[in-house]
């Protein structure tokens, strides 16, 4: 299965190129071509791989609620069947199909109208720092990814490609609204409130969505309608509610997995140095089958006999793929034996999921697990046994990388944490972050202190001493660690 970067209609006028959309004109003066590649972007940059048949999911995504809202407020959308636009586009069927969608021109309002429904992301990031979102004040001692108890409507610029988008307040928003339509501050609130007007799945929430605004003329003057897409998980973000709880970040159905593995990479900081550039990067494919979970990966199956090595050897790569995705997608570190037997786990979905007929026994996750360190996908821990090991689907560089980054993007520049051999790890209680809560490795604490971004405290004399370690006192047994992330 192949991605579609760029779609390519001989004699066709391309207007616009997009991060993820080519729009044409067709021959109807009054309608444009929206096609939806496989491209994925992350921080402004267009990325040099897709992600397969991902346009495809947007615009059918988009196609249902554009159907299912029209009643509140009009869109853009007039079809999706080929062979019911205009003849010129018959050629290009087999490239167009379930990917393409004739649409009004419209005159497209500069704005993102974003809603947040949840204390997330850049809004988390403020409030800690003001109390505020967007200069919105909202109740004192509130958590990351609290629900907010009226949506709020947080507009920003929608800037050109490659340059970036800025926040600005909602008046400032509702003030880019035309005579004789109404204004755009009241949309969001009224029509399209997060977790209440729209049930987008009993298990499924959603943290914030955007929409994009346009006018079209009418009898009576310009009418506000809905353009671009609607509710796909470019456009907003969404959450499982099985296992949410205020107090942390969220697993979610979105592309932020990518921007985390980004971020591990090296593409943050290299965008910084102004390294990385237009479609300067090209994602593993390890992280691009994480999107495909679980087609690609869908029943690997019940073994009630021993199988014979051939069949050992498939079943290993694919159960391989899946946990090192599904523990990417999910930010897990961790994988036991005993998560095979018991229920009630993180790794329920994967190991024992009865509704699809998908298992796997402790003896074959075992083996797994001893093939994947084999391939230096995992290590076991502690060392010298079989049954429990740290997955690398992060590097240890990778995953300093991240808690680097969280540690500063929250500016917790005071981040104190000790490690013993008997302990695991431990944090100061006030942060809390996945990557904290699993165990620590040395060599996962030299990734932090080797490029710098973390000092010791304490006694540490570096003759003799491993970086940031100290001799325990009162009898503890073990080694120290102490350090704070710079």
């Amino acid at each position: 299965m192949s991605a579609l970067i760029n779609s390519d209609l001989p004699g066709l006028t391309l207007i616009s190129k997009g991060k993820v959309r080519d729009i044409y004109s067709t021959s109807s003066p009054d309608h444009l071509l929206f096609v939806a590649t496989d491209r994925i972007s992350a921080y402004d940059v267009i990325l040099k791989n897709g992600i397969p048949d991902k346009g495809k999911l947007l615009t059918k995504i988009s196609l249902f609620w554009f159907s299912k809202l029209s009643h509140i407020i009009p869109n853009h959308f007039v079809t999706g069947d080929i062979d019911d636009m205009p003849k010129e586009l018959a050629p290009f069927k087999d490239q167009l199909k379930g990917r393409a969608m004739l649409v009004k021109k419209a005159k497209v309002i500069p704005l993102e109208a974003i809603v947040r429904g949840y204390l997330t992301g850049s809004a988390w990031s403020e409030y800690k720092k003001s109390g505020t979102v967007h200069g919105i004040s909202l109740p004192p001692n509130m958590v990351e990814s609290q629900q907010i108890a009226e949506p709020l409507f947080t507009p920003s610029t929608k800037a050109e490609q490659g340059a970036h988008d800025e926040n600005i307040s909602p008046q400032q928003g509702s003030s880019s609204s035309y005579e004789g339509s109404p204004p755009l501050l009241t949309i969001p609130h009224c029509s399209v409130n997060p977790d209440r007007r729209i049930p987008i799945h009993p298990n499924i929430s959603s943290s914030h969505k955007t929409f994009e605004f346009g006018l079209v003329p009418g009898p009576s003057g310009d009418t506000l309608i809905l353009i671009d897409e609607l509710l796909t998980p470019d456009s907003s973000r969404y959450w499982p509610l099985e296992g949410y709880k205020a107090g942390g970040p969220q697993p979610s159905f979105d592309k932020q997995y990518l921007r985390d593995w980004l971020v591990g990479a090296g593409f943050r900081k290299g965008l910084e140095e102004g390294k990385v550039k237009g479609e300067g990067w090209t994602v593993e494919e390890s992280v691009v089958e994480g999107f495909l979970l679980p087609s690609i990966h869908s029943t690997p199956p019940f073994f009630s006999q021993q199988p014979n090595e051939t069949t050992l050897a498939s079943f290993t790569d694919h159960w391989i793929k899946l946990i090192l995705a599904y523990a990417r997608h999910r930010r897990l570190f961790f994988l036991h034996v005993e998560d095979a037997e018991t229920s009630g786990n993180d790794w329920d979905e994967v190991l024992k999921n009865e509704r699809i007929n998908r298992r796997v026994l402790p003896p074959y996750l075992e083996h797994i697990m001893g093939a994947m360190v084999a391939k230096n996908l995992a290590v076991f821990e502690p060392a010298k046994q079989t049954r429990s090991g740290l997955l690398y689907w992060r590097l240890p560089e990778e995953w300093a990388e991240t808690l680097h980054e969280w540690v500063r993007a929250n500016r917790y520049f005071g981040l104190k944490c000790d490690w013993t051999d008997a302990g695991g790890l431990d944090w100061t209680p006030e942060y809390d972050h996945d990557l904290l809560r699993s165990n620590g490795s040395p060599h996962r604490i030299a990734a932090l202190w080797d490029p710098g971004r973390a000092a010791p405290q304490g006694d540490w004399d570096p003759g003799k001493d491993e970086p940031g370690t100290a001799d325990c006192s009162g009898g503890w047994r073990g080694r120290q660690v102490f350090f704070k992330v710079v």
